[in-house]
């Protein structure tokens, strides 16, 4: 019994003592990182899983999951062995326009433009609708108001003439 104990606290300490730059990076962060790193090699390939492990100083530190990650955004593409990476045109671009999180803010930027386009338009469209529907309840009243018009106009036409002669 004594020995589940002291397994059990081992595997909290090992927990315990992950270095603090694991948990205060995102993963986003850690892309922007690795992104850096495959530009930096030019093209030859670069060791991801050994660089990931090396950044979150732990050895069981989840490399597939970036190497996935990269070539899912085709910022990165495997080469023989799977966890060594060349930067793909897309992944340089990215990288020389300012880097991933910088892609990421201007494609959150662009989504919330496109939606705020889509609210606009859906708003004029309903103001459309709440016209027409006003313009077709008043339409019945505008024959009245023309008649009356005409009225007006033909008996401010018969004071001119009477005041006249």
């Amino acid at each position: 019994m004594l020995n589940d104990n002291s397994s059990a606290s081992n595997a909290i300490s090992a927990q315990i003592s992950k270095p603090l730059a694991y948990i205060a990076m995102t993963e986003d962060q850690i892309i922007e990182k690795i992104l850096s790193k495959l530009s930096e090699h030019n093209g030859s390939p670069f060791f991801v899983a050994d660089f990931v492990i090396h950044l979150l100083g732990d050895e069981s530190a989840p490399y597939n999951t970036f190497v996935d990650r990269l070539e899912s955004l085709n910022l990165a593409r495997p080469t023989q062995p799977r966890h060594a990476m060349v930067i793909t045109d897309h992944g340089r671009q990215v990288f020389t326009n300012g880097g991933w999180l910088k892609y990421l803010a201007e494609k959150k930027s662009e989504k919330f433009k496109a939606d705020d386009k889509e609210a606009l338009e859906a708003e004029l469209t309903v103001s459309n609708i709440e016209a027409n529907r006003l313009n077709k309840r008043n339409s019945k009243y505008n024959i009245w108001f023309s008649i009356i018009n005409v009225i007006i106009g033909l008996l401010n036409l018969w004071l001119i003439l009477k005041a006249v002669k």
